[in-house]
């Protein structure tokens, strides 16, 4: 027998359960004891308006083409007030879990028929959903990902890097807004706020935005020069501590005060609880390394990774070989550029973003669609989502993937979304096996 469907159970299971016909539709009647055939449920509706647009079906001997609604309790129509709206004229079905004690009507006044699905629901369904909500953890699917084929999770997983890299890509549209839509600026902007990390990303925006690329250009070929800007502006040459540092010192000094530039106050910039290698003061001569070597920035979105890799890993002065802070000498070498895991980091979260917002923009579809390809030529990523995946089989190919790992766990698992999730999808189908869990 039908288990009706649960009061505490959303109103986005009955969608999912009408979407793909997992109810028992023979024998189906409105509550005025007409027949009901439902030839197309319709399109799925995810913005405001009817639950599903352009649905056919059957009452009577009569055939309607319009929207369906549901609501677990048919006194919903009413207190959702789509008595008095007139977008819910077009309804030609009012599908319910529970049925409505007044009949529900539209604001021309009309009946809309209503059909009662509480105890036609697929037991197989319920029993499985009810046991994904019910799990704890950060995956409500832990224990049944395994049975999803591997295709279909790299299906899955393919498209939700796609999405991770547009969301990523409008993240960046603020910057742009931001620098008067002068695509370098912005894109100067964006790399130095990657380049200072989650502590210092705004101090190095700030910065960006003091020192702009058109100042850096006229700079581009005098290295000592561009440190200074960069590391006098972020404020940390207020008190040299070698030759090295009085050498920059002198020359912000001059360089400052002939374009007017405010460095940033004492402590802005930090340095606390970071490793060595992320000291704001070796990432600032990286960046003016990095600031040395290109006149057009531009065609850096067009650039392949492999282009991209060998400008960002540019070295900088022989000094940062033996310094992570200005005055304070490492007991060995070091490597003084960027390693190949801090060039993914920027190719993954700032560079082809900012290249898909660029090139939607312009209309190239085609070069937006590169974009997600040089994405899944890079190696997989080793955070604590990769492997919290890979901890269930699921090792994910490219970064394209565990980027799609991100965005599954932040769009769908935390929030329960398993009803959207190809994966809760793939869970909920009915097989004999499931029948049995």
């Amino acid at each position: 027998m039908a288990l009706p469907l649960p009061s505490r159970y959303p109103e986005s299971l009955l969608q999912y359960a009408w979407q793909h016909r997992r109810y028992h539709a023979q024998s189906l009647l409105t509550t005025e004891g007409q027949p009901v055939c439902v030839v197309r449920p319709g399109t799925w509706n995810a913005g405001a308006g009817p639950d599903f647009l352009q649905a056919q079906v059957r009452i009577g001997k009569l055939e309607f083409h319009g929207h369906v609604e549901l609501h677990v309790a048919g006194a919903d129509w009413y207190t959702h007030g789509h008595a008095t709206d007139p977008a819910y004229n077009p309804v030609v079905l009012h599908v319910v879990a529970q049925p409505s004690v007044t009949p529900p009507r539209r604001a021309d006044g009309s009946r809309v028929p209503e059909v009662v699905l509480g105890d036609r629901l697929d037991p197989a369904l319920l029993l499985r959903y009810g046991k994904l909500v019910a799990t704890e953890g950060r995956l409500p699917c832990a224990a049944f990902f395994a049975e999803v084929p591997v295709v279909a999770k790299n299906v899955w997983f393919t498209s939700l890097g796609h999405a991770r890299l547009l969301e990523k890509a409008e993240h960046h549209r603020a910057t742009w807004v931001a620098a008067a839509h002068d695509w370098r600026q912005a894109l100067w902007v964006a790399l130095a706020g990657a380049m200072g990390g989650p502590t210092n990303r705004p101090a190095f925006e700030t910065l960006a935005q003091r020192v702009p690329y058109t100042l850096l250009a006229q700079h581009r070929d005098q290295p000592l020069a561009l440190e200074a800007l960069l590391l006098g502006a972020a404020g940390l040459l207020e008190s040299p501590e070698d030759d090295y540092a009085q050498q920059l010192a002198q020359q912000w000094a001059h360089y400052g005060r002939l374009h007017q530039l405010t460095p940033l106050a004492p402590g802005v910039v930090s340095f606390g609880r970071m490793r060595p290698a992320a000291f704001p003061s070796l990432r600032l001569a990286q960046l003016a390394a990095i600031a040395g070597q290109r006149t057009d920035w531009l065609a850096l979105l067009t650039a392949t990774t492999a282009e991209l890799g060998q400008w960002l890993q540019v070295p900088p002065s022989a000094y940062w070989q033996h310094h992570y802070r200005l005055g304070v000498p490492t007991a060995r070498p070091i490597r003084g550029g960027l390693g190949q895991a801090q060039v993914h980091h920027l190719l993954i979260n700032t560079l082809l973003p900012f290249a898909v917002l660029y090139h939607t923009e312009r209309g190239d579809y085609a070069a937006v669609e590169a974009a997600g390809e040089q994405l899944a030529g890079l190696p997989h990523e080793a955070h604590a989502l990769a492997r919290l995946y890979a901890g269930l089989g699921y090792r994910a190919p490219s970064a394209l993937h565990t980027q799609g790992a991100v965005h599954l766990h932040r769009h769908y698992c935390q929030p329960r979304a398993c009803l959207r999730c190809t994966v809760g999808h793939h869970i909920l189908q009915p097989t004999d096996d499931h029948a049995r869990t």
